[in-house]
């Protein structure tokens, strides 16, 4: 049997080819528990089967990737509306409740990676919440925040403007600020002259913030948002 990559990706793998390209040795691998196989050009061929072929997406059809974001929503959703607790929430908190709770058994149906799951649900917050409060916060348990205390956020706040001379700022504006640098969105000096502070590398700075908070506190703050209901129900 003579395949193309697209046939062999959709077909097989109820993938995109793209999808196959990015991570041929993954497939092959697969495929060679099944097949002994060649390539010839950029067909490939399955000389003789090994055993009866078994993929949980053999013969879907790849999924676009609005199908895909639409799916890892109805996952928050299943985890934020359905617990108190999950009301602070982050993308990466959320993708560790995913892989425990696996709602919608999204990470078994796509098998992404943490960092991909994260992305999809870091979307789904920005979607169905944009008006969600930002907050300083700190990990009560492996899938649950709680906010900073008034001690810690003061301390904080200090650590940050400790190195600023000319202008008092908030350690949420400096998250902000820094957010937006790392997201390539403002260039180094942009970051700093909206900072109005004489850094040379915003990296080590904010990671020597870090460091010495957890000197005090014993644990690095984190960055998550408020999911509240009424923030979805404004947006409507």
């Amino acid at each position: 049997m003579k395949f193309t990559r697209a046939e062999l990706a959709q077909q097989f793998f109820g993938i995109t080819a793209k999808t196959f390209t990015n991570n041929p040795k993954k497939y092959l691998g697969y495929l060679s528990e099944y097949y002994e196989w060649h390539q010839e050009g950029r067909n490939y061929i399955l000389d003789k089967e090994i055993k009866p072929w078994e993929h949980p997406n053999f013969g879907r059809r790849p999924q676009k990737k609005e199908e895909i974001q639409a799916d890892y929503t109805k996952a928050m959703h299943e985890i934020v509306d359905n617990d108190p607790a999950q009301k602070l929430n982050s993308g990466a908190n959320l993708t560790r409740n995913a892989r425990e709770k696996n709602p919608n058994q999204i990470c078994t149906k796509y098998n992404h990676r943490d960092s991909t799951v994260t992305k999809y649900f870091c979307k789904s917050i920005k979607k169905e919440f944009p008006n969600a409060e930002k907050v300083w916060v700190k990990k009560k348990n492996d899938f649950e925040y709680e906010e900073l205390t008034k001690e810690e956020k003061d301390y904080l706040n200090y650590l940050i403007n400790h190195n600023f001379k000319e202008k008092t700022i908030t350690s949420e504006e400096f998250a902000d600020i820094f957010f937006l640098y790392k997201q390539k969105e403002v260039t180094k000096e942009e970051a700093a002259s909206a900072l109005l502070g004489d850094i040379d590398n915003l990296d080590p700075f904010y990671k020597n913030v870090l460091r010495e908070f957890k000197k005090m506190f014993g644990f690095i703050p984190i960055r998550a948002k408020k999911l509240e209901a009424k923030a979805w129900e404004d947006f409507k």
